[in-house]
């Protein structure tokens, strides 16, 4: 009884856990949402120098940030989707990969609406696509991802089985009474 009990404590703390980093997420779109456009330029063209510089593409700035902010947005949503969708399974929520999907895109257009409050800034609807986008391909990895966990446990668990079976049985020690 005592495992059980804390086995279902830690499921819980997991499941607290998993919604603490969607809840942390979501924050950090908020705050770079929340940025004047001339502050969220600045950070666009600094991350867009470093890629030139890093890798040395040779590309008009201009081009290379609209590829840069348009990444993000989709970077950001997809993690935002394989976050929400592993809250939602620690949640035992069913049809989790739809509601995932239905929170991120949601979220995507509040934080779009949240925008046409941040000075200089504008709401776009192609950004909802993107980050919708981006929370779908979150969402695909992470259900991948999940099968593939599965498929080795199970894997491990198969070999692991049939390893004991294989083994010759140790002769019992004989009582004498």
């Amino acid at each position: 009884m005592m495992t059980n009990q804390k086995e279902k404590r830690n499921d819980n703390m997991k499941c607290l856990i998993a919604w603490m980093l969607v809840v942390f997420w979501m924050a950090v779109i908020f705050y770079f949402s929340s940025q004047p456009a001339v502050q969220s330029a600045k950070l666009s063209t600094h991350v867009t120098q470093l890629t030139i510089s890093f890798f040395g593409v040779n590309m008009g700035i201009d081009a290379l940030e609209h590829y840069i902010r348009k990444s993000a947005h989709f970077l950001i949503f997809l993690m935002l989707g394989g976050l929400t969708l592993h809250a939602l399974k620690w949640s035992r929520v069913s049809r989790a990969t739809v509601v995932a999907f239905v929170i991120c895109v949601f979220y995507a257009i509040s934080d779009e609406l949240h925008q046409l409050f941040a000075l200089g800034r504008s709401a776009q609807v192609r950004d909802v696509l993107i980050d919708s986008v981006g929370a779908a391909m979150g969402i695909i990895l992470c259900v991948l991802l999940i099968k593939l966990v599965v498929k080795i446990n199970y894997l491990y668990l198969a070999r692991k089985q049939a390893a004991l079976e294989d083994k010759p049985a140790r002769p019992q020690p004989s009582r004498i009474d």
